[in-house]
């Protein structure tokens, strides 16, 4: 079978990245609002830091839901309502005058975002056997591109028209941004006609995708939920996304109270989002090299340097070279857990198994920012909440350390 000059799968890859600048916003977008709803509500660090936690929870059930369904319809009707929801999540924020009311609705925005995620790398998994780490790499980039763009355009916006009118800007610009990439989607290479780029020439290219990307055979979802290496996987994941859901909401809210302009401290998160675009590709590259499984543990470790920086942090200087040296440690570790998935349980069922592993994470992992709202309140201070997500990153990279190799546990 003739491949064309240009592949299709890094134009499929390239829309994933298109759909995933709509999640970054909505992951790292809340902190951007928390000290403006603070000055017109009153409500503590606490109070406020459910909200995203309740985000994430929702963010996380889509991502297993999303990566179930997209293994059987592909991504398309998963992106269009991922698009209705973040219009409506975001849109009607604008109009809240409860927390009751903005956390029923960054439920719904939740649900819409995690449509993105899963849906994306699962699908460009597909498309590549070869070059699989870099094309992970650049499509989980969108995220960072989104956190880039987004953050320091909320603050500007929140400035110029207020927090209600950028609510709805914000959610028009997210949905129109995921429903774009759309046209441009397609489920896996026989849908085109083509074999997965690298993949072996053979009569059945869907035959040379399971034998090059699966070096074992998959196991049913209930034996691989019970594996070793699933749970050791999704623990790891877990504390990995402490220390992530953490920032994503009290970096800016912390900047600011030590004495940063709200616009510098939105613009300080969006380097954390730019400096991951470098790190997704190192994270890829590395995992080519180096192998998934010690890339995931050199790069946890060095996310927990960082927060330890973050600790004695105190001025402008200082939070923009975390918001550089995290952004690109924390990039480096994205694309790895979906390239673990698939390598620990083969590609039949990767966005259904990353979907769970992720949705598992982040839901649970969204605890980490209302922690460091109560510890915050009770304390007065970051700091402790910044060591406890510093240590968070160490018990993931030592857990990661931990993971067996694919052969040893289907012999078990």
């Amino acid at each position: 079978m003739k491949q064309p000059k240009v592949f299709y799968g890094w134009i499929v890859d390239g829309a994933s990245a298109v759909a995933l600048l709509s999640a970054g916003g909505a992951y790292y977008g809340f902190g951007v609002f928390v000290k403006p709803l603070q000055a017109e509500f009153g409500w503590s660090h606490s109070l406020i830091s459910v909200v995203q936690t309740v985000f994430y929870m929702a963010y996380g059930l889509s991502l297993y839901l999303s990566g179930k369904l997209s293994d059987r319809y592909g991504p398309r009707p998963l992106f269009a309502a991922g698009s209705l929801l973040l219009a409506l999540g975001f849109g009607f924020s604008s109009r809240v005058d409860s927390v009751a009311q903005l956390i029923a609705l960054y439920v719904v925005a939740g649900l819409g975002t995690g449509t993105t995620w899963t849906t994306a790398v699962g699908t460009v998994q597909r498309w590549f056997v070869a070059k699989r780490g870099l094309a992970v790499a650049v499509c989980s980039s969108g995220v960072g591109l989104g956190t880039l763009v987004f953050s320091p355009l909320l603050g500007l916006w929140i400035s110029q028209y207020g927090w209600r009118t950028t609510y709805i800007i914000f959610g028009l610009s997210a949905a129109g941004l995921l429903a774009s990439s759309i046209w441009f989607m397609a489920a896996k290479p026989e849908d085109k006609g083509l074999r997965p780029y690298g993949a072996p020439a053979g009569p059945n290219p869907g035959a040379s995708e399971a034998a090059a990307l699966r070096p074992h055979p998959a196991p049913g979802t209930w034996r691989t939920i019970r594996s070793y290496n699933f749970i050791v996987l999704s623990l790891s994941y877990f504390f990995s996304v402490v220390p992530i859901s953490l920032i994503a909401v009290h970096f800016v809210p912390h900047a600011v109270e030590s004495g940063m302009g709200t616009a510098a401290a939105a613009s300080a998160m969006g380097f954390i989002g730019a400096m991951s675009v470098p790190g997704r590709i190192a994270g890829g590259v590395t995992a080519d090299r180096l192998g998934w499984k010690r890339a995931m543990a050199l790069f946890c470790f060095l996310g927990s340097g960082t927060l330890a920086w973050l600790m004695f942090s105190s001025n402008a200087w200082m939070f923009f070279l975390f918001a550089v040296l995290f952004g690109f440690s924390h990039g480096t570790r994205v694309p790895l857990l979906p390239g673990l998935a698939a390598q620990m349980f083969g590609t039949r069922s990767v966005g259904e198994i990353a979907g769970l592993i992720t949705g598992l994470g982040v839901g649970l992992g969204g605890l980490g920012a209302l922690l460091a709202g109560f510890i915050v309140d009770a304390t007065g201070s970051y700091a402790i909440a910044f060591g406890v997500a510093s240590a968070s990153f160490v018990i993931a990279a030592v857990l990661a350390a931990m993971l067996r190799p694919p052969e040893t546990e289907t012999a078990e």
